[in-house]
């Protein structure tokens, strides 16, 4: 089913948020291909992520922190862990149950990762001058908090 936009206004909403999609897209895009890190998929790069921040954490759990499905998120749950970056263990009250935490490998490529995005965004911070750069940081923060309160099974900062 289509939705007809008759009203401009709307229209305009319209073409701002996808502006906004692409853009973040093209940003996601531009800190792949310079920080050179072609080790992991966006897909294990955003679960080592949320690994990182929830670990011990169950399979299940981090499919539905990542919105995926279960199969999807067990498949890359285990090329991770055969990339040595996760291990499993086995929950301590349900032996049936494996939880997934980061390896030293997966704590190293994280930082390693983090430190190259983090150089790319300040250099790209620095080129703005002091009221954008202080617009760009608001902006970011309002969107980030925003989307993430309209997405249920995201936590506000995660």
């Amino acid at each position: 089913m289509s939705h007809i936009v008759d009203d401009p206004a709307d229209t305009m909403a319209l073409r701002g948020a996808a502006a906004i999609h692409r853009d973040l897209i093209r940003i996601g895009r531009a800190v792949r291909s310079t920080t050179g890190d072609n080790l992991l998929s966006p897909s294990q790069m955003s679960a080592l992520w949320t690994i990182a921040q929830h670990a011990p954490i169950r399979a299940t759990e981090l499919a539905d922190r990542e919105r995926v499905a279960a199969p999807t998120m067990s498949r890359v749950a285990a090329s991770l862990e055969h990339l040595g970056m996760v291990v499993r263990t086995t929950d301590a009250h349900d032996g049936r149950v494996s939880l997934l935490a980061l390896s030293d490998a997966g704590s190293a490529h994280l930082a390693g990762a983090s430190s190259r995005n983090s150089a790319l965004f300040e250099s790209a911070l620095d080129a703005l001058t002091d009221p954008d750069r202080r617009c760009v940081e608001r902006s970011m923060r309002l969107l980030a908090d925003t989307v993430c309160a309209l997405t249920p099974t995201q936590q506000k900062g995660t």
